[in-house]
């Protein structure tokens, strides 16, 4: 059997669990992602959910961390925003940025979810509009086969009209 990063390198073995999760708690205050700090610190994402089962206070201590990283991260994308505004066109960093920022920083965030809803609003009305144009539609091919039900038996009731003076006229 395999390996894991861990085994082959040799790290993090002879550390005392404290000692690696104090530098998962440093790590996660620079990057709020668990499996990326898991990683450097070579440590599994199950032995990490299994300490922060067992262990209340590095489960609070990782939530600040985590929140600290997100507070760090939302200040690099406005600075990134920033930049782009003052430099130029960077398009893919501002839409990095505006996610970010959209999903990890409460005034952002608060900002997109009044755009949701506006958003959210317009679909709504654009679904009623369809439906009521699909109704509309519906009923102007029922209307458009009537008359074409109607035009049909009037073509009959002129040919069978035709055909009787037809008739008329020979027997006379």
């Amino acid at each position: 059997m395999g390996k894991t990063n861990r085994e082959k390198s040799g790290k993090n073995m002879s550390l005392p669990k404290n000692k690696i999760k104090k530098l998962i708690i440093q790590r996660l205050q620079e990057n709020p992602i668990i499996g990326h700090v898991c990683n450097q610190s070579l440590v599994s994402r199950a032995a990490f959910y299994r300490w922060q089962a067992e262990d209340e206070d590095f489960k609070k201590a990782v939530k600040d961390a985590q929140e600290l990283g997100r507070n760090m991260i939302c200040d690099a994308a406005t600075s990134k925003i920033v930049h782009i505004m003052n430099d130029g066109s960077d398009s893919d960093s501002l839409k990095a940025a505006k996610i970010i920022l959209t999903r990890y920083d409460p005034y952002y965030k608060k900002i997109n979810a009044g755009t949701n809803y506006r958003i959210n609003k317009f679909k709504d009305e654009i679904e009623k509009l369809k439906k009521e144009r699909d109704e509309a539609i519906d009923e102007e091919i029922k209307m458009i086969n009537k008359l074409l039900e109607s035009a049909k038996m009037s073509s009959q009731i002129r040919m069978s009209n035709d055909k009787i003076e037809k008739i008329d006229s020979v027997s006379d």
